[in-house]
C-alpha cells in the first residue's frame, strides 16, 4: 500500500510538470523539454533518436546541478570527511636518513675534502636553528641544508639527497615500526574514518620509503612542509585537510602533541617503552598519572636538549597515550576520544 501511494503522488508531480505547461504555454519556443519530447512523437511519426537526445540533456543538466552544489554548498565529499592524522617517523615507520643516507652524505663529502669531516653535525645544527626560528619549511629542505654547507667549504654540492632515499627504501634498511600496522589502517578506514599523513619531511623523501613500506595506498592525503607552506607544529598545517580532524598520532611532544593541542585536535601520543607500571593503566587514564607527566617532562628535556627544564606545560601534554598502534585500534573501539 505504501509503495502504491508514492508512486500515485510521483505520478501527480510529474503530470502536474507536464499539464501545466501544456496548458498556460502559447508557442512552441517557450515550451518544456517534456513538451518539446512530445512533438517528436505522433500518427506517423516515431523521433525515438531525438527524444533520447533529449534525455541526455536533462540527465547531463542534473549532474551538471549536483556537482555545482556540492563544491559550492557542501564542499564536496571532503567537508563530510572525519580524518585521523599520523606523524611517520618514530610512528609507523623508520626512514633510513640516520643510519644510511647521513652517512653517506658525510663519506662524500669528506672524499670531496680529502679528510674526515663531520657534515651532519653542522647539517642538524643548521637544521635546529632554522626550527628554532619557525622556519618551518626551510628546517627539512637538506637539499637547501648542504647547499649551504658546501657553499661555507667552498666545494660542489654533488649529492642529490632525494636519489639516495630511494636508493636505500628498501627493507629491511626501513622499516614499520611493529608488526600489523597495515592491518591496523585497514580497519580504521572500515570505521569510517579517512587518513591523512602530517609530517615535517618533504613529500619526495617520505613517498620513496612507504611506497617500499605498503603505507602509501592506506591514505588519502599526504601534508608536507613544502606543500603546505608550514610544518608542525604550526596549527596552520592541519588546515589543509577540508572536514574535522579527529585526532592526531605522533611520537614527539614538540611537533605532534604541541600541534594537536594547539589545534584542539585529541592528541596522542605513542610511546613504545613505557614504564611497566603505566603499561598497566588504561590509555586515557595514563596522561591523568603523575608518573606519565614526570615521563614526558624527561621526553621533553631530551628533545629541547635542555635537562634543567623543570615543569611541562600544558600544551605538550597528550590527551592519550598509547603503547602500539594495536591499542590505538581499541581507543577507537571505544571511543574513547569523544
Amino acid at each position: 500500500m505504501r509503495v502504491a501511494i508514492e508512486g500515485i503522488v510521483h505520478l501527480i508531480g510529474l503530470w502536474d510538470d507536464f499539464i501545466y505547461p501544456l496548458t498556460f504555454l502559447k508557442s512552441e519556443e517557450s515550451s518544456t523539454i517534456p513538451l518539446g519530447v512530445l512533438t517528436l512523437f505522433g500518427e506517423y511519426v516515431r523521433g525515438v533518436e531525438y527524444a533520447f537526445c533529449q534525455f541526455d540533456d536533462i540527465i547531463i543538466a542534473m549532474i551538471c546541478f549536483q556537482v555545482i552544489y556540492r563544491r559550492t554548498y557542501v564542499g564536496g565529499d571532503k567537508m563530510g570527511k572525519r580524518w585521523i592524522s599520523f606523524d611517520l617517523d618514530g610512528t609507523l615507520m623508520q626512514n633510513p636518513f640516520g643510519t644510511w643516507v647521513f652517512p653517506e652524505i658525510a663519506r662524500v663529502i669528506s672524499s670531496q675534502l680529502g679528510r674526515e669531516y663531520d657534515i651532519v653535525s653542522e647539517m642538524v645544527t643548521e637544521h635546529e636553528r632554522r626550527m628554532y626560528q619557525e622556519r618551518y619549511v626551510e628546517a627539512y629542505d637538506w637539499d637547501d641544508i648542504l647547499v649551504s654547507r658546501c657553499d661555507a667549504l667552498s666545494i660542489e654540492k654533488k649529492i642529490d639527497i632525494e636519489s639516495l632515499v630511494r636508493k636505500h627504501s628498501v627493507i629491511p634498511k626501513v622499516n614499520l615500526l611493529e608488526g600489523g600496522i597495515l592491518q591496523m589502517l585497514e580497519e580504521i578506514k572500515k570505521l569510517g574514518f579517512s587518513l591523512a599523513v602530517v609530517t615535517n619531511g618533504f613529500y619526495k623523501f617520505q613517498v620513496p620509503v612507504m611506497e617500499a613500506l605498503g603505507l602509501l595506498e592506506y591514505f588519502d592525503e599526504i601534508v608536507t612542509p613544502e606543500r603546505a607552506g608550514t610544518g608542525k607544529p604550526d596549527p596552520a598545517i592541519l588546515q589543509k585537510l577540508s572536514g574535522e580532524v579527529i585526532a592526531h598520532v605522533g611520537d614527539r611532544l614538540d611537533h605532534d602533541i604541541h600541534l594537536a593541542n594547539r589545534s584542539h585536535v585529541t592528541s596522542i601520543l605513542i610511546e613504545r617503552k613505557l614504564p611497566e607500571e603505566l603499561l598497566r593503566l588504561q590509555p586515557h587514564m595514563r596522561a591523568n598519572d603523575h608518573g606519565m607527566r614526570m615521563f614526558c617532562l624527561e621526553k621533553w628535556r631530551r628533545e629541547c636538549k635542555n635537562p634543567l627544564l623543570s615543569e611541562l606545560p600544558e600544551l605538550f601534554m597528550p590527551r592519550i597515550v598509547i603503547c602500539s598502534m594495536g591499542e590505538f585500534l581499541s581507543v577507537l573501539a571505544k571511543q574513547e576520544m569523544g
